[in-house]
């Protein structure tokens, strides 16, 4: 069942779940919708393990498809990379320039990488070879491939998304947006030594969920009022100064991702915390703890992929096991998965429909 289980998952995963290099046209023709339908994507990660050595599954999804996939790495060119799935052109854009000026890249690099402006490399071989030829190495490799993995995105049309997440800063692309409760955390993690920092504390964190229940009630019914008094409250509370240095600390991190938190204010659409893709990837968590993880590069895939096909299958109440029997048999009764996230896109939250 193994072997055609494979490529019958792969016509229905969200993104592509293919390690050898090649990825069949219709994967890519799914990848290229998934990015179109969807007006932000939700991500985490957990730790996995294969042939022995831990590694990382990354999740990314929304209300309308998931898709895991496990790599070596946690950092953002993995993320990126996933993102650019299926695609293996690297182009060094405007936007890539623009990415590694946010990064402040060393300005001799931006000299060396400049007349390469305009240029896309073909592979991702092609572009390492050129790196190795510039002696680009390290730290400044990575950012260098992520900006050109970023431009390339962008030539793809993936300009328009915003990235949801709890924080983590790998995920730290496009617009993104940050879970208000994990921002909280900060303020709930604050052991007060005395009543008066303890009710400090207690009363730090009741306003910060009335902000959170006022944003609540913006996105059922959005105005400019509503807005600018979740604004003007937040600012009030970033400002409160405290006699406990570990509660200040804690305002001064929520005001480094003030305008991450608040983004939501100028697209109410976005989510305000981050609970589906932590319920989403629970499961790959308890499957983990009770198993060595995966021996064969098939068994990686198969896992992935069936646990793509599985929870996309749920989001619309569909039975998993109907489904890939009727993919198996090729009875019709089931829908195709694309053609479900094409028309939720259209009335979900999530939905870019206006590209249609």
């Amino acid at each position: 069942m193994a072997e055609k289980s494979i490529p019958i998952a792969a016509t229905d995963v969200p993104q592509g779940s293919i390690r050898n290099g090649t990825t069949p046209l219709h994967v890519q023709e799914l990848t290229i919708q998934t990015i179109r339908c969807s007006s932000y994507i939700q991500t985490d990660d957990t730790g996995t393990r294969h042939k022995g050595k831990n590694g990382y599954c990354t999740i990314i999804n929304n209300e309308s498809f998931a898709w895991f996939e496990s790599t070596d790495s946690k950092s953002r060119e993995n993320f990126v990379s996933l993102l650019h799935r299926p695609w293996s052109t690297y182009s060094f854009t405007d936007d890539a320039l623009i990415y590694l000026e946010k990064l402040d890249y060393p300005k001799k690099w931006l000299r060396i990488l400049n007349p390469f402006r305009g240029v896309t490399f073909l592979s991702h071989e092609a572009w390492e070879e050129c790196m190795k030829d510039l002696g680009l190495t390290g730290r400044r490799r990575q950012q260098a491939s992520e900006a050109m993995i970023y431009g390339s995105l962008i030539q793809h049309g993936a300009g328009h998304l915003t990235t949801f997440s709890d924080g983590a800063r790998q995920f730290d692309v496009f617009k993104h947006s940050q879970c208000w409760i994990h921002a909280e955390r900060g303020l709930a993690k604050v052991h007060p030594v005395n009543d008066q920092q303890a009710m400090a504390q207690k009363w730090l964190r009741t306003w910060f969920w009335a902000i959170y229940d006022d944003l609540k009630d913006f996105k059922a019914e959005p105005t400019d009022k509503k807005a600018i008094k979740i604004r003007q409250g937040f600012q009030a509370l970033i400002q409160t100064q405290t006699s406990r240095g570990l509660l200040q600390d804690a305002l001064s991190g929520l005001a480094v991702i003030k305008e991450e938190l608040l983004l939501v204010l100028e697209d109410p659409s976005l989510p305000l915390h981050n609970n589906l893709s932590e319920s989403q990837i629970r499961e790959y968590v308890k499957r983990r703890k009770i198993s060595s993880g995966t021996r064969s590069d098939l068994g990686w895939q198969c896992r992935d992929t069936f646990a793509s096909l599985k929870k996309t299958c749920r989001l619309y109440g569909l039975s998993f096991w109907g489904y890939l029997k009727s993919r198996l048999m090729g009875d019709g009764l089931f829908p195709r998965l694309s053609k479900l996230i094409e028309e939720a896109s259209r009335h979900l939250p999530c939905g870019a429909a206006s590209s249609f």
